[in-house]
């Protein structure tokens, strides 16, 4: 109950970008804009302020992107416990030239 403003005013939010693109006819990637809207809800109820992906013009693909691609991995982690560990301990640097779309959730851990 106390979390049902935070998540009204992220519905909210979204809605109206929908409305906004209904009028310029703009196409709209659903997919995207729901996982926009869960991961701003889930930023602002365990961080207490939302991440702002609803906010962005693009509503933010490459957070999605870079979740998917852990999801893809995660069958060979779990199978493979020390590749994680190793894979943390990598430099940013290192991770942004070999697999430019982890940074995302590289910056998400730090945060």
């Amino acid at each position: 109950m106390r979390l049902e403003p935070v998540i009204q005013s992220r519905v909210d939010a979204l809605c109206e970008r929908l409305r906004e693109a209904q009028k310029s006819r703009e196409p709209v990637n659903l997919g995207v804009a729901y996982f926009a809207l869960a991961t701003d809800v889930i930023t602002a109820y365990c961080f207490g302020e939302s991440y702002g992906f609803l906010a962005k013009p693009d509503f933010g693909p490459e957070w999605a992107a870079s979740l998917m691609k852990v999801a893809e991995l995660s069958h060979l982690l779990k199978q493979f416990g020390w590749l994680y560990p190793m894979m943390q301990a990598l430099p940013p640097w290192l991770v942004a030239l070999v697999n430019p779309q982890m940074m995302p959730l590289i910056h998400f851990r730090n945060v």
